[in-house]
């Protein structure tokens, strides 16, 4: 693939595959060689160049245990935010059930002490470090 295909040029070589610091969702505790975990961990810059050209600060993203969530970018449902910023839970009031012309018919409580998320399968996220 042309550099100019990529702006940083990560993927040229890459034979068609994921780019280097793409996050990967992988189904065991131990990535394959050339892959790292996204568990907040340093690497070494020098050692994984086109790596660090994602990652310039050295440090892979801490993925254990939240979803990756599509930056706004200027859509204005969740502005403000940078890319590989965390945001952390925000209790709110989870309503049950229908509002149909503005009358509610069912019950609303605060979701506070427990966490709403849709249904998941958890796996380790890898990123190719070579």
């Amino acid at each position: 693939m042309p550099k100019s295909a990529c702006q940083s040029g990560v993927w040229s070589g890459s034979g068609g595959g994921y780019p280097t610091g793409s996050p990967i969702p992988w189904p065991t505790a131990t990535p394959p060689s050339g892959y790292l975990l996204c568990n907040g961990q340093s690497f070494n810059t020098a050692a994984y160049p086109k790596l660090a050209s994602v990652y310039p600060s050295g440090m892979l993203p801490d993925l254990r245990g939240v979803f990756i969530r599509g930056l706004d970018n200027g859509r204005g449902y969740d502005a403000g935010r940078a890319i590989l910023s965390y945001q952390a839970d925000s209790p709110g009031v989870y309503i049950e059930g229908h509002n149909l012309q503005g009358h509610h018919s069912g019950m609303e409580h605060d979701q506070i002490g427990g966490e709403a998320h849709p249904k998941n399968v958890a796996f380790n996220y890898i990123v190719k470090a070579e």
